[in-house]
Order: C-alpha cells, then sequence, then structure tokens
C-alpha cells in the first residue's frame, strides 16, 4: 500500500496540481499545533482553499469545543451544531423572522428544503475532533478518512476519467451529490452521512454559494485539447475516499 507522502506526490506530480492535496482524519485528541478552522476562515470552503494552497500551513481543526468563528451551516453539515429551525426558509423562501426576509432561493419550499437537509443522514464526526491537513502532517495514517483535491475543472475531469480506467461501474464511480458547497466536502467522503454510499468518488462542483474558489489561471495538463482548455478556465472539487477509515484507497 502506498504512503500518504507517495499518494500526495503522484496527485501533484501527474494532476499538475497547484495546489496539495488534503487528507481528512478523526482524532480524540486536539493535534499538536493544529489551528482551530474558524480563525482561518468563517467559510469551510475558504478555510479549505486557504490550507491547500500554502504547503507549510498546519493542520486545521474543528469540534464539539473547537468552533468559534465557524459558520453555523458548515458546522451543521460537520456534525457539530443541530439543524437551526429557520433554515429551511433561508434555504428557499425567506421569513421575516430569519435574517429579515433573506434567502438563498435554493429551494421552491421550506418544506423541500427540509427534505433536503435531512436526505444525508444523521451526520457523524470520525471522532471529537475533525482534522484536515497535508500528507506531512499526518501521523496515524490509519485515522485517514479522505482525500481532497482541489484543481481546475478540466483536472477534474481528468481524475474523474481515472477513476473510471479501473472500474466498470460506469453510472456510480464518480457521484456529484448534493448538498452544502462547503463542509459536504469533508461530510461525504469521510463516510460521516449515514446514507451516503460507501466507497464513492465524490466530484464537487462550486455548489450553490457559487464562490468562485479557484483563480482562472491556473496550470493545465500538457495534452489539453481546446474543450479541455476552455473547462480548465472554471473551478472544480474531487474528493475520494471510503467510509469506515483504514486509510485512503
Amino acid at each position: 500500500m502506498l504512503t500518504l507522502m507517495e499518494i500526495n506526490e503522484r496527485f501533484e506530480r501527474f494532476a499538475r496540481l497547484e495546489r496539495r492535496p488534503l487528507f481528512v482524519l478523526g482524532s480524540d485528541e486536539m493535534p499538536e499545533g493544529a489551528v482551530p478552522l474558524g480563525r482561518v476562515d468563517r467559510c469551510v470552503a475558504r478555510a479549505l482553499l486557504k490550507s491547500a494552497s500554502d504547503r507549510s500551513f498546519p493542520p486545521m481543526v474543528v469540534g464539539e469545543d473547537v468552533r468559534e468563528k465557524c459558520c453555523p451551516g458548515g458546522l451543521i453539515w460537520l456534525g457539530f451544531a443541530s439543524l437551526m429551525p429557520k433554515l429551511p426558509f433561508f434555504l428557499s423562501t425567506g421569513t421575516p423572522e430569519y435574517r429579515g426576509g433573506e434567502a438563498e432561493r435554493l429551494k421552491p419550499s421550506p418544506e423541500a428544503a427540509l427534505r433536503f437537509l435531512q436526505a444525508p443522514g444523521e451526520i457523524t464526526p470520525p471522532g471529537r475532533y475533525i482534522v484536515i491537513a497535508g500528507a506531512g502532517s499526518v501521523t496515524d495514517e490509519a485515522a485517514v478518512r479522505s482525500l481532497l483535491v482541489i484543481g481546475t475543472a478540466e483536472q477534474v475531469r481528468n481524475l474523474g476519467g481515472l477513476v473510471h480506467y479501473g472500474s466498470e461501474d460506469i453510472f456510480r464511480s464518480v457521484l456529484m451529490p448534493a448538498g452544502a458547497a462547503c463542509a459536504s466536502m469533508i461530510t461525504y467522503a469521510a463516510g460521516m452521512a449515514s446514507r451516503a454510499p460507501p466507497g464513492r468518488r465524490l466530484h464537487r462542483s462550486g455548489g450553490p454559494h457559487r464562490q468562485r474558489l479557484v483563480p482562472a489561471r491556473c496550470p493545465q495538463f500538457r495534452r489539453a485539447d481546446r474543450a479541455g482548455e476552455a473547462n480548465g478556465r472554471g473551478h472544480a472539487l474531487v474528493l475520494h475516499g471510503r467510509k469506515g477509515g483504514g486509510g485512503v484507497p
């Protein structure tokens, strides 16, 4: 089995990644030298991008007692907060009783939004803390639940093709499930959602919040075709992981 450093090197080398892969793991103890995720950025997605963009960045941690400054929605999707009663309204039609009626209009009704929020099932963190770190900071490889790769749309497309190289399941080998564009990048592949299918590669685009996570000018594969070059100007995320820990497949 490859070590995490070998996995990291192969992804960076063959996918020509500008940003390092990140590893998601659970821990019952606060990692030494780790920084609270909320201090890096309130938004989980932006915190992940900052960590991936700096190879010297220390591990990030979030937990029941390490949640200061984190987005409440992100904490819900990480299993560290309960569903807010007015959140279905915020995701759909809005209500004067919550943030002055502000709404994201992601679902047609509060009822539909509630079903969406309940669809992943119970979300259980893999330990007292969730740790996100580069390969060089991981001391317990068996605790790793998933691998997060941030790349251009073209790079993610090619990584999806690589998954299909060794799979005969052309419909379910790579999935793009709905969820919060931020924290669900961690939740699903790390096996934290009870209804998430195990053993799948999960692709996440910029998501419903439409935040631009990766600058337009990113390195591309050498053998990029014209259509691929156009796709490479976007941003995308891909997750590789499996439920139950025991390392990255």
